[in-house]
């Protein structure tokens, strides 16, 4: 009849209970957050939910609303151990590199509208050089990588190579009367947002460098204490160019007369070989002694 159709029947539960799928099976699709990250609970506590929380109930919500159990989650990969000694030598180097007490001295020649100084800080001669190039960061960068441009006299070997960014190196300088010099070193290539590169170079403490290399025969080993390239990109209406600074800081070990004059003649001398270098893997190259005063 017309009054039995119309008739609201009360829903049982109990008739949905066999087609229903497991409270456990329904999982709520996660919303979005504006969250770096946030902890979510994939199913709700509902009725006939397990009293407890299981742990493969528990992810991460990104940013992009994507979701990551705790086995999942991306794992950063851990630094190696040569890298620490590295940043600290950066960090020295920023620290020296508006220091005080810098006394200006008669530039290389080749380097004439460079500007390059000298100081003694805690009993050891620092050098710094500021000048700018015709070339990019990456070429700059490219050309040390390459182990181009050592100064005369001086001789770069790698002897492992960690990474593209990160090697162990013995660097060899012939010096007059005195023995010659060895150094068992770290370099480290690392990049800004901002386009700019530092290399940093710093000497390993001393039973790690024997490991990768003894000492030897003829040789007096120092320490770098730390030496650094800052190289930044410079807006030109003339090509590429990049402003350049070198800070370096070296106990060459023994005692060597004049320190302080040999440390800045060494210093230039080893940018001047880099911007040859630069210039001589790039086409049209300046003329020696034709770039900027910082």
């Amino acid at each position: 009849t017309m009054g039995a159709c119309c008739t609201k029947v009360k829903d049982d539960p109990s008739d949905h209970m066999a087609d229903d799928p497991p409270l456990d099976a329904i999982v709520p699709e996660p919303k979005p957050h504006r969250q770096q990250i946030r902890l979510v609970i994939r199913n709700p506590r509902r009725r006939g939910a397990p009293a407890a929380i299981d742990s493969s109930m528990i992810g991460i919500e990104h940013l992009d609303g994507m979701m990551a159990t705790q086995d999942e989650q991306p794992v950063a990969e851990p630094k190696h151990p040569y890298v620490e000694p590295a940043e600290r030598a950066l960090q020295r180097a920023l620290e020296a590199v508006n220091g005080p007490e810098w006394v200006v001295v008669k530039p290389l020649k080749g380097l004439e509208d460079c500007v390059v100084s000298v100081r003694e800080w805690k009993k050891v001669v620092q050098a710094k050089v500021e000048c700018t190039m015709a070339a990019t960061v990456e070429q700059v960068v490219e050309t040390v990588a390459k182990n181009e441009g050592a100064p005369k006299g001086t001789k770069i070997k790698v002897l492992e190579d960690i990474s593209s960014e990160l090697a162990v190196m013995v660097v060899e300088v012939k010096l007059p009367i005195v023995k010659d010099r060895d150094f068992v070193a770290v370099r480290w290539i690392s990049t800004n947002p901002d386009g700019s590169a530092q290399v940093t170079t710093t000497s390993l403490q001393p039973e790690l460098a024997d490991s990768h290399l003894g000492k030897r025969k003829g040789f007096c080993r120092g320490r770098i204490q730390m030496q650094c390239l800052f190289i930044a990109p410079l807006a030109s209406n003339n090509g590429p160019s990049c402003r350049v600074r070198w800070l370096s800081a070296v106990d060459p070990g023994g005692n060597i007369p004049s320190a302080k004059k040999m440390t800045g003649t060494k210093n230039a001398e080893t940018i001047l070989a880099l911007q040859k270098a630069v210039y001589l893997s790039h086409p049209t190259p300046p003329a020696p002694g034709e770039f900027d005063v910082i």
